[in-house]
Order: C-alpha cells, then structure tokens, then sequence
C-alpha cells in the first residue's frame, strides 16, 4: 500500500512535472493572515469558481513569508480528474464507500469517496494538494469557502484556528459571532455590510493570538435565507442577481468590483451570541464563557476533524481572554448596529 509520504510525494511530482510540461499555467498569490498562500492550477479552465471568495486577499507580487522571503508560507496544488485523466489512486489506508476518512501523518491526507476530493497537507514542505473530480462543477458550499480543511491544518500548525463564526469590525476592533446555525449569525453580519461597522466572515473565519486575540477574513462571501434577506433591505437586489445556492441559502460573492467592502483583519474586542426574536428592541446581556464556547466549539470540530484537542484550547484561552455577550436581534437588524459598533471599539 505504500506510506502516506510516498503517496503524498507520487501525487506532488506527477502535478509539478504536468505544470512544467504545460508551460506553468495560472497561479495566484494571497495575503491570508498577513501570510503568504499561493494557489497554482493546471489550466485556467473553472479557475474563477475556486478563487472568487478568496478574491479580497489576492496580491499582484509575491509577499515576503513569514518562514522565508523566497517561497509561500503555504502552495496549494489545484487540479482535477479531467486533467489527471481519472480518479486517484487508492489512499494509503483503509476506507469505505462513504464519510470522510483521514490520516494524521505527516503527511495529512483526507479521502472523501462519496464526493472523490483528495487533500493533503505537508507542514514541512507547506506544500498542499487539492483533487476534485472536476472543478467546473464545485459545489455551491465550495465555492463559498474554498479548501478550508487545508486552511484548517495549515493555521493550527502555527497556532491559528479557523472557527464556524462570523465576524464584524474593521481595523480598530472587531467582533465575533458565534452560535448555532440559524441563531442568527448571518444576519446581524450581513446587516454591517456598507455601514461603519464592517464586515469581516459570515461563516467561517481565522482567528490567532498575537498581542491578543485577533480575526482574519478568509472568504467574501455571504449566505442568507428568505427570512434573512427580508431583514436586510440593504442587499435585496444583490441576493436578486445571485444564482448561487446552498440548498434554502442564496450566496452573495463580495468584495472587490461588488459594491460590498471586506476588512482584511482587526483585533477582536468581544464575542457575541446573537439570537433572533420576533419582536422588541436589540438588547446586550453578559453571556458566560461556558455558554459562548458551547455555542462555538462543537460546530468547529465538528466541521474541522484533526487536532481537536489543541483546537478545544485554543477556542477555550479565545473565551477566557474576551468579554462574552448575548445580544437580542429584533425586525430590524439594524439597531444591532450602535450596540456591535461599540463593543467592536471597545478597548480590550
């Protein structure tokens, strides 16, 4: 059956030598964490589905890593069955015909046979491959947030944890947003867009601690509901013109050349457990830590499988280091605005 390296080697090189055989089609370079990631791919076929929610960290020239000037800090290597000319060879280790099946490594390789997506990671090459079976046809949830479990390994190897969170602020201070799904995350963020809040993730975004906690945006995009779009007047027309979904979830792609700006980063001040009621003013009560990493933690392992030990820690020392607070979000999201807008600018 062969070692994970060896698997992961026999797959790098057979991508690096048709890059090189092909002329080096298209690569992207992105700032993520004030980091450098590259993203390279076989051909320019389908690119765009892959890379339009990453489209805000793009850079022009390569930036000087964090580990060397000369080379990213992290290089995906994009490509599906069409340009291999079939499916993968068999992972390294026992699975099945359905769920997701990984080894730890190093390397890390994930095997996911209901959808035939193969990932791995190298920490000490930061080197990553991503295997679809064709990328012209992603789903939605893909395009959305792209490579995330790849995201996820990466961070964690340098103490970066991507949580299933939303995120509002800018430069200043920012706030995160946590709960479970329908609790009405997507809405209070997606209510920021185009005010003097900001807004950073609806989804998924990067948190590390330096100096402090701070948060990273990963991906422009937004997802809502009919009842959510019905609260936010503001992006009616937007959603009207998306023809992207996740099952009952429209997706909006922000952004550059959408109208739609994304802060980059910002410290974090707060965390906040929003909840949708039908009726009466936005209000902010103090939540406990218990309860706000009940409402964070168990989506996030859930949704990013390896390291979950460090990944509890690292969210737990997040909720111990940040004033928690429930906020009450009424008809009309917009009230959450003065109450978000001074948390977010609160001195830590």
């Amino acid at each position: 059956m062969g070692s994970a390296a060896e698997y992961f080697d026999t797959q790098r090189q057979w991508f690096s030598q048709t890059r090189t055989a092909l002329g080096n089609p298209p690569r992207f370079d992105f700032r993520v964490a004030e980091r450098w990631v590259r993203l390279e791919f076989l051909s320019a076929r389908a690119v765009p589905l892959v890379i339009h929610a990453l489209r805000h960290l793009e850079v022009e020239s390569p930036l000087g890593g964090a580990g060397s000037p000369e080379r990213p800090d992290l290089t995906i290597c994009c490509w599906d069955d069409l340009a291999a000319g079939g499916p993968p060879p068999p992972v390294p280790f026992p699975t099945g015909d359905t769920g997701l099946f990984h080894s730890e490594g190093p390397p890390r390789i994930a095997w996911e046979p209901a959808v035939g997506v193969l990932t791995a990671y190298d920490p000490a090459g930061r080197v990553a491959l991503w295997r679809t079976p064709d990328l012209a046809h992603l789903a939605a949830w893909e395009q959305a947030g792209p490579l995330r479990r790849i995201l996820h390994w990466w961070s964690s190897a340098w103490g970066g944890q991507l949580v299933h969170a939303a995120a509002v602020g800018d430069e200043s201070g920012g706030v995160l947003l946590v709960g479970r799904g329908g609790s009405g995350k997507s809405t209070t963020a997606l209510s920021c867009l185009g005010t003097q809040v900001g807004y950073l993730a609806d989804d998924y975004c990067l948190v590390e601690m330096v100096e402090g906690p701070r948060v990273h945006s990963l991906y422009a995009s937004g997802k809502a509901n009919r009842g959510s779009i019905a609260r936010l007047p503001r992006l009616r027309a937007a959603f009207a013109a998306s023809t992207l979904w996740e099952e009952s979830k429209q997706i909006l792609f922000l952004g550059p050349g959408t109208g739609w700006e994304v802060v980059r980063s910002a410290p974090l001040r707060a965390i906040v457990l929003p909840r949708i009621v039908p009726t009466g003013p936005a209000t902010l009560v103090p939540a406990s830590q218990g309860e706000t990493l009940r409402a964070l933690a168990p989506s996030t392992l859930f949704q990013m499988p390896g390291d979950r030990g460090p990944a509890l820690r690292r969210l737990t020392t997040l909720v111990q280091q940040l004033p928690c607070w429930s906020l009450r979000v009424g008809p009309d999201p917009d009230e959450t605005l003065p109450l978000l807008k001074q948390l977010a600018h609160k001195s830590a």
